[in-house]
């Protein structure tokens, strides 16, 4: 519930109601705390709506695409206060649920966290966008708590326009490039506008920039006390029985135990920076189609069909093979390497060992990502008592559908084979097992060496590749009523809104077994789907009371509940 008592200058309006629906305009302390223009958010030369609203001084760092631990999608943040928190409307209504990944840590689990994907909606067919942050957003619910962002979209363009945009860094990378297309034809009885965009953008790498190519701005790349350095890198990092944690001496071969010496988290850090991207890759194409047709001078049809498709990668640093008392998850901490394995110089067993497999290539997420919406509806006025009411009804379906690939990963089962008992047969050909009883299939793998030791052929067996599919669907209808009920003040008549909304919105999430059961690197996640249906009502009142009183333009007070 909300009340707003506001007191400012305001002219008469004069509204085509078949436009507007059952949607009366904004009285004073209604209006948008910021409109921002489509035509002006082009001039930019941004090609996202993510990215241009990041750049508002009121949104939060959550709005920003984050190449290392992001997805592809892109959310906004207003106040800070979390994507979760900042509402996201197409044309005053909500759109589908968004698939971007909550966690991507490394055994942090997996989760969505369904904020709306501004790249799933073309900026070549915005109008403008509204922004409320006051008190007009507190009937939206508690989903709207940081404010609302309502995304407005062409519907009354005439003639063609066709528009290219391209673009790099002045160091020469991240080239960016859009093309638009659109097309607005109409009559006395109806109007259909058309679009099409291609958007492209390249990457950045980490490394590229002085700014993010050490963990911690300004301070030592290797130290991983304090600094952010990773205690892993692409040398071996051991545990050894009575010697403590021992590292790789820089140009040793590390096959006997003079090569190796204690661990010093002080300098022993490896600087993962340059391996991963600062700016990930994207590419998105859309079509949109708009039109509205006059039944009757007082019934519109209107429609919209919206789709969008994306691929998008981000990559970062190799992931660590790493076990026994270096880590804490059971699968890879109950990982010991035997004296018997072919590659241990120590003659013990190595009960902790971590290395970053770099020859193999890092780790990489690919996604593809499909959005299709739909709607239609009617409105239109009618007399009702001397007065003239507007209604409108209508539905909404949409969907999102998202492919997921990651690369990079590694079972536990076939590293616990490869780091076992090992041998060489008597072709001189590496072998896991023992003699007489080799694993097929399997090759032993060398974390004693430097980096350039793992071959191809070792990391064969180990790498999974983890594949998903998941999906939200929207699907919404809803009716309103607005008119005139009074007037105090000459030429401001007081007006009200019913409305009436219900919303089913469903996810599916369908990992592979590797994800699913949690056998290797992969976060674990099961499989899941669920639902809900949501119905709102709305009672809304605007009443201007008095005007040109000692000095006071308008006083009006708004109620909604």
């Amino acid at each position: 519930m909300a009340l707003v008592l506001a007191a400012a200058t305001m002219a008469g309006w004069s509204p085509d109601v078949l436009a507007q629906g059952a949607t009366p305009p904004p009285r004073p302390g209604a209006a948008p705390s910021r409109v921002l223009d489509g035509e002006a958010l082009r001039a930019t030369g941004l090609v996202s709506l993510g990215e241009l609203l990041a750049r508002l001084p009121m949104a939060g760092p959550g709005s920003a695409r984050d190449a290392h631990f992001g997805d592809g999608s892109a959310a906004v943040d207003l106040r800070g206060l979390g994507a979760g928190r900042t509402l996201v409307l197409v044309d005053g209504r909500r759109w589908p649920g968004g698939l971007g990944r909550a966690s991507r840590g490394a055994f942090d689990g997996f989760a969505f966290n369904r904020d709306t994907d501004l790249d799933s909606i073309p900026l070549a067919a915005v109008e403008r966008i509204e922004i409320h942050t006051g008190a007009t957003a507190a009937h939206h619910g508690s989903g709207a708590i940081a404010g609302v962002v309502d995304v407005r979209l062409r519907r009354d363009f005439e003639g063609l326009q066709a528009s290219t945009h391209w673009g790099e860094f002045g160091q020469g990378d991240g080239r960016r490039q859009r093309h638009e297309f659109l097309l607005g034809a109409g009559g006395e009885r109806g109007h259909v506008t058309l679009a099409a965009s291609h958007v492209s953008e390249a990457a950045v790498m980490a490394g590229d920039r002085a700014i993010s190519a050490v963990p911690t701005f300004g301070l030592p790349a290797t130290n991983s006390d304090f600094v952010g350095a990773s205690r892993i890198g692409p040398w071996p990092r051991l545990f050894i029985p009575g010697l403590g944690q021992q590292v790789l001496i820089p140009g040793r071969p590390g096959t006997a135990p003079e090569d190796f010496r204690a661990f010093d988290a002080g300098r022993d850090g490896w600087n993962f920076a340059p391996s991963a991207q600062l700016r990930a890759p994207s590419e998105r194409s859309a079509l949109f189609m708009d039109g509205r047709y006059r039944l009757s001078d007082a019934v519109e049809f209107h429609g919209q069909a919206h789709f969008n498709a994306r691929r998008s990668e981000q990559r970062l640093a190799a992931f660590p093979l790493a076990g026994g008392v270096l880590v804490s998850t059971s699968e890879f901490r109950n990982i010991v390497i035997p004296a018997g394995h072919l590659y241990n110089p120590f003659g013990v067993d190595v009960t902790g060992f971590g290395r970053r497999p770099v020859e193999l290539g890092g780790r990489r997420s690919r996604q593809e990502v499909g959005t299709w919406v739909v709607d239609a509806g009617l409105r239109g006025v009618l007399d009702l008592a001397g007065r003239r009411l507007a209604w409108d009804l209508g539905a909404r379906h949409g969907r999102n559908e998202r492919q997921d690939q990651d690369l990079g990963h590694f079972s536990a089962s076939a590293l616990a084979r490869a780091l076992g008992p090992s041998f060489v047969d008597a072709d001189g050909t590496p072998r896991c097992g023992v003699p007489g009883a080799v694993l097929a299939g399997c090759v032993p793998l060398n974390l004693f060496g430097p980096e350039g030791s793992i071959t191809p052929a070792m990391g064969l067996g180990l790498a999974q590749v983890v594949q998903s599919l998941a999906e939200t669907r929207l699907t919404s209808q809803w009716a309103g009523l607005s008119g005139d009920v009074f007037e105090r003040v000459p030429g401001l008549p007081a007006q009200f809104r019913l409305g009436w909304t219900r919303r089913r919105e469903t996810l599916t999430d369908t990992p592979d077994a590797f994800a699913n059961q949690g056998l290797g690197t992969a976060p674990f996640r099961a499989s899941s789907a669920g639902s809900q249906r949501v119905d709102e009502a709305l009672v809304s009142l605007d009443a201007p009371l008095w005007a040109g009183y000692r000095g006071l333009h308008l006083l009006s007070v708004g109620l909604d509940l």
